[in-house]
């Protein structure tokens, strides 16, 4: 319903700052609202990650159904979810990126994108390659032990296809491993007006971030990828910033 609101008042966009359900992690009932987010083509956004913090800190970071409390409790912390945050554990974003994935929520919502903003980005490629590791690793005797689901996909392979990021300041390192991202995934962002934003020294910054990137690229990342995502192609900005890159 909330969903559908903001969709009467011409919001291009919906930002979530904990799973639809305000657990601190995805159940099977957040699924009504991925699914009303795709039929509505409604973009969703995250600010850094779910939010697991004051009561949710205390609850469990998935849900495994059917499984025995005895089990649970000899395999301790460490169960699925927690190895595939691995090496990042602890932050925001990992953890959600791992609970959304191991959840299934992509196999079940193919078309579900969501934009993850503020969660620097150098780090990602490094953390789909320990994904994908201790994925492999963990995950036969989480299906023997957990009922764990087998993923269609590598968990960085969801990251491709469904979770799109932002980079600001001078985040060199993203800009060179953007291609493991890929470039369609990545917007750049200025984060105004607050203590990270270079303003008013956006314009060289940025001239730095992109140094040596091909036009084309550089585009998408810089707004192309901002005005697909949200779906501003056709709005006066969208077509102004189009006829300036035609010029």
């Amino acid at each position: 319903a909330e969903l559908e609101y903001c969709k009467r008042l011409g919001l291009k966009g919906v930002c979530l700052g904990v799973f639809p359900s305000g657990k601190g992690y995805p159940p099977p009932e957040d699924d009504r609202l991925w699914a009303a987010a795709v039929q509505m083509k409604l973009p969703l956004t995250v600010h850094v990650g779910f939010d697991r913090l004051g009561p949710r800190a205390s609850q469990p970071t998935f849900e495994y159904p059917g499984v025995s409390p005895d089990i649970l409790q000899k395999i301790g912390a460490r169960k699925l979810v927690v190895w595939v945050a691995v090496p990042f554990l602890g932050t925001a974003p990992s953890m959600s990126f791992a609970q959304l994935i191991l959840s299934g929520v992509f196999d079940r919502f193919p078309t579900l994108k969501l934009f993850f903003a503020e969660t620097r980005l150098g780090w990602v490629p490094f953390w789909m390659e320990e994904a994908d590791y201790w994925y492999e690793r963990h995950r036969h005797w989480a299906a023997r032990l957990l009922n764990f689901k087998p993923l269609k996909q590598k968990p960085s392979e969801y990251v491709q296809e469904h979770i799109f990021f932002s980079v600001q300041h001078v985040e060199r390192v993203a800009i060179e491993l953007r291609h493991h991202m890929g470039v369609e995934r990545i917007m750049f962002a200025t984060d105004f007006p607050h203590i990270e934003c270079d303003w008013p020294n956006t314009r060289p910054f940025a001239e730095r971030l992109f140094a040596g990137v091909p036009a084309d690229e550089a585009f998408k990342i810089g707004a192309g990828n901002m005005l697909s995502f949200f779906g501003l192609e056709d709005s006066p900005m969208g077509k102004k910033v189009r006829a300036r890159v035609k010029t």
